[in-house]
Protein backbone atom coordinates (compact mmCIF):
# COMPACT_ATOMS: atom_id res chain seq x y z
CA UNK A 1 0.00 0.00 0.00
CA UNK A 2 2.80 2.40 0.92
CA UNK A 3 4.59 1.67 -2.38
CA UNK A 4 1.46 2.54 -4.40
CA UNK A 5 1.10 5.91 -2.66
CA UNK A 6 4.71 6.84 -3.34
CA UNK A 7 4.38 5.80 -7.01
CA UNK A 8 1.17 7.82 -7.34
CA UNK A 9 2.83 10.82 -5.71
CA UNK A 10 5.84 10.42 -8.05
CA UNK A 11 3.59 10.33 -11.16
CA UNK A 12 1.62 13.39 -10.00
CA UNK A 13 4.83 15.37 -9.47
CA UNK A 14 6.21 14.16 -12.81
CA UNK A 15 2.97 15.12 -14.57
CA UNK A 16 3.01 18.62 -13.00
CA UNK A 17 6.66 19.18 -13.98
CA UNK A 18 6.01 18.09 -17.56
CA UNK A 19 2.83 20.21 -17.75
CA UNK A 20 4.57 23.36 -16.47
CA UNK A 21 7.59 22.69 -18.68
CA UNK A 22 5.38 22.49 -21.77
CA UNK A 23 3.51 25.63 -20.67
CA UNK A 24 6.77 27.58 -20.33
CA UNK A 25 7.95 26.39 -23.77
CA UNK A 26 4.64 27.43 -25.37
CA UNK A 27 4.67 30.84 -23.71
CA UNK A 28 8.31 31.43 -24.52
CA UNK A 29 7.72 30.47 -28.14
CA UNK A 30 4.81 32.93 -28.37
CA UNK A 31 1.97 30.42 -28.74
CA UNK A 32 0.14 31.59 -25.65
CA UNK A 33 1.77 34.93 -24.92
CA UNK A 34 -1.05 36.89 -26.56
CA UNK A 35 -3.52 35.31 -24.15
CA UNK A 36 -1.32 35.36 -21.05
CA UNK A 37 -0.48 39.07 -21.09
CA UNK A 38 2.91 39.97 -19.75
CA UNK A 39 4.32 36.46 -19.21
CA UNK A 40 6.64 36.56 -22.20
CA UNK A 41 7.59 40.16 -21.37
CA UNK A 42 8.59 39.14 -17.85
CA UNK A 43 10.61 36.22 -19.26
CA UNK A 44 12.35 38.75 -21.56
CA UNK A 45 13.03 41.03 -18.57
CA UNK A 46 14.61 38.15 -16.62
CA UNK A 47 16.60 36.84 -19.60
CA UNK A 48 16.66 39.65 -22.20
CA UNK A 49 17.23 38.64 -25.83
CA UNK A 50 19.80 40.52 -27.89
CA UNK A 51 18.64 44.08 -28.52
CA UNK A 52 15.75 43.96 -26.05
CA UNK A 53 16.59 47.37 -24.54
CA UNK A 54 17.75 48.97 -27.80
CA UNK A 55 15.53 51.94 -28.68
CA UNK A 56 12.99 51.41 -31.46
CA UNK A 57 13.05 55.21 -31.88
CA UNK A 58 15.88 57.64 -31.13
CA UNK A 59 15.63 61.10 -32.71
CA UNK A 60 16.03 64.80 -32.10
CA UNK A 61 13.01 67.02 -31.38
CA UNK A 62 12.55 70.76 -31.60
CA UNK A 63 11.70 71.61 -27.99
CA UNK A 64 11.53 75.39 -28.61
CA UNK A 65 8.82 75.67 -31.27
CA UNK A 66 5.29 75.73 -29.90
CA UNK A 67 3.08 73.55 -32.11
CA UNK A 68 6.03 71.58 -33.53
CA UNK A 69 4.89 68.05 -34.31
CA UNK A 70 6.71 64.87 -35.21
CA UNK A 71 5.19 61.48 -36.08
CA UNK A 72 7.19 58.35 -35.27
CA UNK A 73 6.67 54.78 -36.49
CA UNK A 74 6.63 52.30 -33.60
CA UNK A 75 8.11 49.15 -35.12
CA UNK A 76 8.32 47.14 -31.92
CA UNK A 77 10.64 44.15 -31.83
CA UNK A 78 8.98 42.64 -28.76
CA UNK A 79 5.56 42.78 -27.14
CA UNK A 80 5.43 44.47 -23.77
CA UNK A 81 5.86 47.80 -22.01
CA UNK A 82 7.72 50.64 -23.70
CA UNK A 83 9.01 53.94 -22.31
CA UNK A 84 8.81 57.26 -24.11
CA UNK A 85 11.45 59.58 -22.75
CA UNK A 86 14.42 61.86 -23.12
CA UNK A 87 18.05 60.74 -23.21
CA UNK A 88 20.90 63.16 -22.60
CA UNK A 89 24.17 62.75 -24.49
CA UNK A 90 26.06 64.73 -21.87
CA UNK A 91 25.47 66.50 -18.59
CA UNK A 92 23.27 69.42 -19.67
CA UNK A 93 20.13 69.30 -17.51
CA UNK A 94 20.34 69.63 -13.75
CA UNK A 95 18.23 67.32 -11.61
CA UNK A 96 17.00 70.50 -9.91
CA UNK A 97 15.17 71.41 -13.14
CA UNK A 98 11.40 71.01 -12.98
CA UNK A 99 9.76 70.30 -16.32
CA UNK A 100 8.04 73.49 -17.53
CA UNK A 101 6.83 72.29 -20.90
CA UNK A 102 3.90 70.29 -22.16
CA UNK A 103 3.76 67.59 -24.82
CA UNK A 104 0.73 66.01 -26.43
CA UNK A 105 1.09 62.34 -27.36
CA UNK A 106 -1.31 60.88 -29.91
CA UNK A 107 -1.30 57.16 -30.72
CA UNK A 108 -2.44 56.48 -34.28
CA UNK A 109 -3.18 53.53 -36.51
CA UNK A 110 -3.72 54.29 -40.20
CA UNK A 111 -4.20 58.03 -39.44
CA UNK A 112 -6.97 57.26 -36.90
CA UNK A 113 -6.28 58.65 -33.42
CA UNK A 114 -6.67 55.86 -30.87
CA UNK A 115 -5.88 57.96 -27.82
CA UNK A 116 -4.13 61.10 -26.74
CA UNK A 117 -2.64 62.40 -23.53
CA UNK A 118 -0.85 65.46 -22.28
CA UNK A 119 2.54 65.10 -20.60
CA UNK A 120 3.52 67.85 -18.17
CA UNK A 121 5.71 66.01 -15.63
CA UNK A 122 8.52 63.49 -15.43
CA UNK A 123 7.45 59.94 -14.58
CA UNK A 124 10.90 58.61 -13.63
CA UNK A 125 14.52 59.55 -14.17
CA UNK A 126 18.08 58.35 -13.89
CA UNK A 127 21.31 60.21 -13.34
CA UNK A 128 24.91 59.78 -14.48
CA UNK A 129 27.23 57.17 -12.98
CA UNK A 130 30.44 58.35 -14.63
CA UNK A 131 33.39 58.83 -12.28
CA UNK A 132 31.30 57.73 -9.32
CA UNK A 133 27.69 58.44 -8.51
CA UNK A 134 26.55 61.88 -9.74
CA UNK A 135 22.97 62.88 -9.05
CA UNK A 136 23.40 66.46 -10.25
CA UNK A 137 22.46 65.79 -13.90
CA UNK A 138 19.84 63.73 -15.68
CA UNK A 139 20.98 60.85 -17.90
CA UNK A 140 17.44 59.93 -18.97
CA UNK A 141 13.86 60.85 -18.15
CA UNK A 142 10.75 58.72 -18.69
CA UNK A 143 7.72 60.79 -19.70
CA UNK A 144 5.25 57.99 -20.41
CA UNK A 145 4.95 54.20 -20.48
CA UNK A 146 2.63 52.28 -22.80
CA UNK A 147 2.08 48.72 -23.98
CA UNK A 148 2.59 47.23 -27.43
CA UNK A 149 0.33 45.78 -28.76
CA UNK A 150 -1.33 49.11 -28.02
CA UNK A 151 -4.64 48.76 -26.16
CA UNK A 152 -4.03 45.01 -26.30
CA UNK A 153 -4.75 44.71 -30.03
CA UNK A 154 -2.73 47.10 -32.22
CA UNK A 155 0.68 45.71 -33.13
CA UNK A 156 1.29 46.90 -36.70
CA UNK A 157 1.16 50.37 -38.24
CA UNK A 158 1.25 52.10 -34.84
CA UNK A 159 2.49 55.66 -34.85
CA UNK A 160 3.11 58.16 -32.11
CA UNK A 161 2.67 61.86 -32.88
CA UNK A 162 4.42 64.18 -30.44
CA UNK A 163 3.38 67.84 -30.37
CA UNK A 164 5.07 70.55 -28.33
CA UNK A 165 2.19 72.39 -26.64
CA UNK A 166 4.37 74.54 -24.41
CA UNK A 167 8.13 74.73 -24.91
CA UNK A 168 10.51 74.03 -22.04
CA UNK A 169 13.23 76.65 -22.55
CA UNK A 170 15.89 74.69 -20.65
CA UNK A 171 15.32 71.64 -22.87
CA UNK A 172 15.25 73.90 -25.91
CA UNK A 173 18.59 75.52 -25.26
CA UNK A 174 20.18 72.05 -24.88
CA UNK A 175 18.22 70.25 -27.60
CA UNK A 176 21.36 69.40 -29.61
CA UNK A 177 22.33 67.02 -26.78
CA UNK A 178 18.88 65.52 -26.14
CA UNK A 179 17.23 62.61 -27.95
CA UNK A 180 13.69 61.45 -27.61
CA UNK A 181 13.61 57.67 -27.34
CA UNK A 182 11.19 54.79 -27.21
CA UNK A 183 12.55 51.53 -25.81
CA UNK A 184 11.49 48.49 -23.80
CA UNK A 185 10.62 49.77 -20.35
CA UNK A 186 13.30 49.59 -17.71
CA UNK A 187 10.58 50.01 -15.09
CA UNK A 188 8.80 46.73 -14.23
Amino acid sequence: MHIRKSKLFFFIILFLLVFFGILVVFVYNNYLSDNIRGVKYMINKINPPDGFYDPIVKEKLNFLEKGFSKTLNLNAKYKGLYDFGLEFEKKVLSTKHKFNGKFKLEFLVDAQILSEKTISAFKAWGSYFEDGYDTDYYKWIVLDTFEIPYQGKYLDNIKLRITVLEPDMELGKNQDFINIYIAASSIP
